[in-house]
Order: structure tokens, then C-alpha cells, then sequence
């Protein structure tokens, strides 16, 4: 209304970055969780940083529950596995972090993790990081679920596909979390596994994501580690 501009508040609309160093993301999160969320947040659950977002830039983050399962979405080549690498660089004290070495058989050392967690001497609050879930043989994922129930939180990576919870178990534990990360989406049905569809960016850069979480479709940079 005119004459009326002093009742409104005029904040910077910056569009997202192409690239965000991991260090970024870290310096600029001095506290893990936000003042507004303490105290609502249970015992045992993370939040982990992942990015920028908002018209302000500012670092976001996606909940992890103790036992719960956090479903990483994207096509080949779209920087899962750089995802996975991030966690650990932007989140050192939500460990400790399990994940395979480059050039371990992930069926070994999975099954490993797992006769740690029954014996007792894996510590309750580890993260196992598994990178393409869909493409491991039905015997690791099996032993990933039961790792999952014995009270692991799992951060999975994926591929799109409409039958992806069929193929991996833990999926449906993804699903039930309500939230997830699509990384680089092509089409409105790549969120079909959340319950949310949205308008896709045909072209998006390298990391530009979208983070599905309390229902909403937000645009997220992730960070990136080199």
C-alpha cells in the first residue's frame, strides 16, 4: 500500500552458489542445533548440517533420529558418494562414522559392523554411511537392516527408481522418516518415495539438491568436499 513502506521489512534474496566448500558450511554453523529447537529435540537425535539455503545463505540441516534411516536420492554420477564423504568433514561431533574404505568389499565390512553390534562392542550412537544401497547384493543389504534395528542410524544413498523399496529394505525405514535428500532430480516423481512431487530444474548444477522435510520441498547447495 503506498505510504505505507516502513511496515515492511526488506531482507537480501541471494541466489544459490554454485559451489560451497565444505569449510563454508562448518565456520558458519557455530552451534549444532538452532536455540528455537532446543529442548523439542529428543535425546539421541542429530541434526546434520549439509549445506546452504534461503534467501540468506544460511547453513541448513536435516534431522537424524537415533535408529533411524536418512534416505540420499540421485542418479549416477550426481555426487552421492561425495555427500557421504561431507558428513563426517561438517559434522565431526554427530560420530562415530562408519563407512568402508575406497577400496574395501562392502559386503565384509558390513558384515563385520554387524557382528560388532550384536556382540555389544559397537558404540549405539554410530552412523553407518552406505554408499549405493541399490546396487549391493540382497545379503548386505539384509545385514544393513539389521544393523539398523539393533540401533544404528543409517545414511543411505541411492539411485531413482520406482522400486526401490522393494529392492532395499531399508528404504521403507527412508520413507518412514519423512524426510530425505534428492540430489540433482530430473523429473517431479524422483520425490516420489517422500510423498512429494515439485517442479524439477531440467539444468541444475553440481551439489543443488533438494532437501524433503515436515512436507516441504526446500532448495538446498550441498556442500562440497574435494
Amino acid at each position: 500500500m503506498a505510504g505505507n513502506g516502513s511496515q515492511f521489512a526488506t531482507s537480501r534474496v541471494e541466489p544459490l552458489p554454485a559451489v560451497v566448500p565444505a569449510a563454508r558450511i562448518h565456520d558458519r554453523s557455530a552451534i549444532q542445533i538452532p536455540a528455537g529447537l532446543k529442548g523439542r529435540i529428543p535425546l539421541g537425535q542429530r541434526v546434520l548440517r549439509i549445506g546452504v539455503g534461503g534467501d540468506e545463505l544460511e547453513p541448513v540441516s536435516v534431522r537424524a533420529p537415533a535408529g533411524g534411516v536418512l534416505g540420499v536420492l540421485g542418479g549416477p554420477s550426481s555426487g552421492k558418494s561425495s555427500f557421504l564423504r561431507l558428513l563426517p568433514k561438517v559434522n565431526p561431533e554427530a560420530g562415530p562414522w562408519l563407512m568402508p574404505e575406497q577400496d574395501a568389499e562392502p559386503g565384509a565390512y558390513w558384515s563385520g559392523v554387524l557382528r560388532q553390534a550384536t556382540t555389544g562392542g559397537l558404540e549405539r550412537n554410530s552412523v553407518a554411511l552406505v554408499d549405493d544401497a541399490d546396487l549391493l547384493p540382497q545379503e548386505v543389504n539384509r545385514d544393513l537392516a539389521d544393523l539398523n534395528t539393533l540401533g544404528s542410524t543409517v545414511v543411505m544413498t541411492a539411485g531413482y527408481s520406482p522400486i526401490l523399496a522393494q529392492r532395499v529394505p531399508l528404504a521403507l525405514q527412508a520413507r518412514n522418516l519423512g524426510c530425505g535428500i534428492l540430489i540433482a532430480p530430473r523429473t517431479f516423481m524422483d520425490g516420489d518415495l517422500f510423498g512429494v512431487r515439485f517442479e524439477a530444474d531440467p539444468n541444475p548444477p553440481p551439489g543443488r539438491s533438494v532437501l524433503i522435510q515436515n512436507g516441504r520441498a526446500t532448495a538446498v547447495q550441498l556442500g562440497w568436499v574435494p
